[in-house]
């Protein structure tokens, strides 16, 4: 004959109990996963750079500027071949540097007066210098008194020389001599520069209000002189 306590144990429900608590299993996981440690947090700071040593620079969204290009060596660069316009200019540089830096011109007449000078170089003007010019030029009509019934030329290309001064005489029908001072060696120049200077004084000469042997003071004349000289000296 059973207990009472046995009944009493015998007429409650049975009620199963599982060895685990029972989660769905994305529970299970988000609890897993929350109670992990993060590793990147475990990790040490990483040490301050010296003092000494640069810091790298910031990234940041900008493009980074352009690089400056380099221009190659002379001895590597390419060259272009001339064009019109660098062929100009290239006649022009050799103009001026074949154009005299000194040169001073006189007209003297038949009785050794001078009828007119100018100085036509590129040198600046100087008075002493255009003194000294004067002087070398008078020296040297002596020989061109000598030189002139010795041939039947015009063109007496250089009969003296003063340093690196060269004398050029011209001598026309009627004896009159055109002398110019200069440090060129362009003799086919001076004698273009002579026999042109030669035109525009028959023009003067065959003017019925010019004196023959009087100084010539036309500035038309001076200008077209000094345009013949930057030309051909």
């Amino acid at each position: 004959m059973c207990s009472t306590a046995q009944k009493q144990e015998q007429e409650k429900p049975l009620s199963f109990q599982p060895p685990f608590p029972f989660f769905p299993a994305a529970a299970r996981f988000r609890a897993s996963t929350a109670e992990r440690p993060n590793p990147t947090l475990l990790q040490a700071p990483p040490p301050p750079p010296p003092s000494g040593a640069r810091r790298a620079p910031a990234t940041s969204l900008q493009p980074p500027p352009p690089s400056k290009r380099r221009l190659p060596p002379p001895s590597r660069r390419r060259r272009l071949p001339p064009g019109p316009v660098d062929l100009k200019s290239r006649l022009q540089l050799s103009t001026l540097k074949e154009m005299a830096s000194t040169a001073c011109f006189v007209i003297v007449s038949k009785n050794d007066i001078p009828v007119y000078e100018a100085e036509v170089g590129s040198a600046p003007k100087k008075e002493d210098q255009a003194y000294q010019h004067q002087f070398i030029l008078h020296a040297a009509l002596d020989v061109v008194q000598d030189l002139a019934w010795t041939t039947s030329a015009m063109f007496l290309k250089s009969v003296d020389r003063f340093n690196d001064l060269v004398v050029s005489v011209y001598v026309t029908a009627g004896h009159t001599r055109f002398m110019l001072l200069h440090d060129s060696r362009s003799e086919d120049g001076i004698k273009s520069f002579f026999q042109e200077v030669h035109e525009l004084y028959i023009k003067i000469f065959l003017n019925p209000l010019y004196l023959p042997g009087s100084r010539i003071t036309s500035s038309h004349f001076d200008t077209k002189v000094r345009a013949l000289a930057r030309k051909y000296l």
